[in-house]
């Protein structure tokens, strides 16, 4: 049996983060969001993580019940303004 990713995507910026919908059972996953936030600090630092959703379809945490972290970026910003595009392909 082939178990596929249930994902989601989270970017923090400063106090500031928002979260993607949890696209359920792909392996190929696409948000087609944008965000934009305002950046005044030259050392900026935007973290996007990508997670696997944890519970299965009849509602049964797996292991203790986390998200499992896939993957994690940080992204250093200079800019005022800089659109996130959380897009995977």
């Amino acid at each position: 049996m082939v178990v596929k990713c249930d994902a989601y995507c989270v970017a923090k910026n400063g106090p500031k983060w928002v979260k993607t919908r949890t696209v359920v059972d792909s392996f190929n996953p696409k948000w087609n969001k944008q965000h934009s936030w305002d950046v005044y600090d030259l050392y900026t630092v935007l973290t996007i993580r990508v997670f696997d959703y944890c519970l299965l379809r009849g509602g049964d945490a797996v292991g203790d019940g986390k998200d499992t972290s896939l993957r994690k970026v940080q992204i250093r910003l200079y800019t005022y303004s800089y659109p996130f595009f959380c897009v995977a392909t």
